[in-house]
Order: C-alpha cells, then sequence, then structure tokens
C-alpha cells in the first residue's frame, strides 16, 4: 500500500500525453514519480489519432493512452485516479510541495508538474502573485525555458505552457522538460556543474562507449566547457568526467538484450492492444 506521507520526486498533475511523456523520462532515469489523473484527457475529444508519429494507419485514442500508461508503469510510475485540488508549499518530509487531492490524500514532493490543459487553478494555493491569472491560467511570462518557472520544482507542460493542443507537440515538450528536471535535480543533488547535468535518455548499441578514442573525445568535448564553470579542483572535474562515462556504458545494450526487448515490445503491444479495445482502459485506484 502506498503511504502518502513518503515524499515523491516528483508529482505529475494530469496523465494525457503531456503527463504520461514527463513521467516516462523522469520515472526512467530513477526518480520516484506519481501520476494523478481525473481521466480527463484533451485526447479524448479526438475522434481517431492521425498526427501521432509511429502509427502509420493511426491509432484508436482509448488504445493508444493504453499503450501510453503501461509504458509509463513499467518505467516505474505509480498511476492514480485523483484531481489534484490544491498544491502548497511545504518543508516537511523532505519535500518542496504538498499535493492535495479530490481522495482527501495529500501527497509530497520535491518537484511538481503541472499538465492539465489550460487550467491549473490549484496552483492558486502556492500564493504566489504574478503566476497565474483570476481565470486559472499561466500569466504571461510566467514560463521559463524548458518547461521551468520562477519557482524551484515547478514545472509546466502541455497546453498551460503555450504548447498546441496536438499530441505530438505536447509530448515533445514535455519530454524536454523532464530532462531540464532531470538536469536540476542532478546539479543540486549531486553537485553536477552545467555541462554534465545532461542527460541522454536512451540505449547504446554495445561497443559505442568504449576504448581510448572515445575516451579521449568525451574529455576533448567536456574540457573547456568545464574550465569555463564554476567547478571543483581539476581532479575533481576529471572525476565526475569518469562518472559520466560509467553512465554513458551502463546505457549499452549487446545483440541478445536487444532482441529480448524487441520480442517483448512486440508482445506487450498485442496484448495491451487487444485489452483496450477490448474494454477500454483505467487508471489504477487508489487504496
Amino acid at each position: 500500500m502506498h503511504d502518502p506521507h513518503s515524499p515523491h520526486d516528483v508529482v505529475i498533475a494530469g496523465a494525457g500525453p503531456a503527463g504520461l511523456a514527463a513521467g516516462l523520462f523522469t520515472a526512467r532515469y530513477g526518480l520516484r514519480t506519481l501520476l494523478l489523473d481525473r481521466g480527463k484527457s484533451l485526447l479524448k475529444q479526438c475522434a481517431y489519432l492521425d498526427n501521432f508519429l509511429g502509427f502509420p494507419g493511426g491509432i484508436d485514442v482509448h488504445e493508444f493512452l493504453a499503450l501510453s500508461r503501461a509504458q509509463v508503469a513499467l518505467a516505474g510510475c505509480q498511476l492514480l485516479a485523483q484531481r489534484v485540488t490544491t498544491v502548497r508549499f511545504a518543508s516537511e518530509h523532505g519535500a518542496r510541495f504538498s499535493v492535495e487531492t479530490s481522495g482527501g490524500v495529500t501527497f509530497h514532493a520535491r518537484n511538481v508538474i503541472a499538465a492539465t490543459g489550460s487550467q491549473a487553478d490549484y496552483l492558486q494555493g502556492l500564493g504566489l502573485a504574478g503566476l497565474l491569472d483570476p481565470d486559472g491560467e499561466l500569466c504571461d511570462g510566467a514560463l521559463l525555458a524548458h518547461g521551468r518557472t520562477g519557482v524551484a520544482g515547478l514545472y509546466v507542460a502541455g497546453v498551460l505552457a503555450g504548447v498546441e493542443n496536438q499530441a505530438l507537440i505536447s509530448a515533445g515538450q514535455a519530454a524536454q522538460l523532464a530532462l531540464a528536471l532531470v538536469a536540476d535535480e542532478r546539479r543540486e543533488r549531486e553537485g553536477l556543474p552545467g555541462p554534465l547535468t545532461a542527460h541522454l535518455d536512451w540505449q547504446i548499441k554495445h561497443g559505442s562507449c568504449e576504448g581510448p578514442r572515445w575516451e579521449r573525445r568525451v574529455r576533448d568535448h567536456f574540457a573547456p566547457l568545464l574550465q569555463a564553470a564554476e567547478t571543483p579542483s581539476p581532479a575533481g572535474i576529471w572525476a565526475l568526467i569518469e562518472r559520466w562515462m560509467h553512465r554513458k556504458r551502463a546505457q549499452q545494450l549487446d545483440r541478445p538484450e536487444i532482441d529480448r526487448r524487441r520480442r517483448r515490445g512486440q508482445r506487450l503491444r498485442v496484448e495491451i492492444s487487444s485489452a483496450a479495445r477490448a474494454a477500454g482502459t483505467t487508471l489504477a485506484r487508489s487504496p
């Protein structure tokens, strides 16, 4: 059973394409991520989804949402069918925010992502002038680069961030936001300088990140950037680069593992699509 007092790294309000995309990337990095959703994604207004890359014949909206939700769940996200009612500042449990829901449960989080269409009146609980207008929409000037806001730990995705209401665009912006959030967390938690905070979220063929030639290219790439930044001693700089290279090596996959993942992906797509076509899609219910 979920412990509501245990802080999450990320709590996301809204599990449409934008919220799901953001959650996928934060969870894949290893951040403890909770998606809260009332089940009324704007995508459901679409009769049939034709504009999402990778589905040449288009895809049924409910089938697409089922596949997306299964994917983020497999990545480690927790999904609950509860609407976010209020977000407040909090310092308890090591979190920046408390997130209250329609189910009467309060969750604590270091980071909050608002991904609920154009309305975010639940952020009024932060008591910040200049964040929202009287209609609950984000004020002009409140949004910074890559979905950040002027509030540490608060991010916005999709329509709320001024992105047109198209699934592919919203998901792309939310993925970019999530990687910005990961970079912010790495800077704060690990003390990494700016050039080393970026996280490349893809798997690499075995052998791509090996050998002295690759190590030399990495060092040559980072050396001038790190010299211009506020960094530790030279020995500390190279220790950080070694850590970065270790992460890249860990993302390598050999041929048997690639084949195993391909077969698993094909099986899951068939199973989940069949279930969605037969019965629709639902979110897990809160205990």
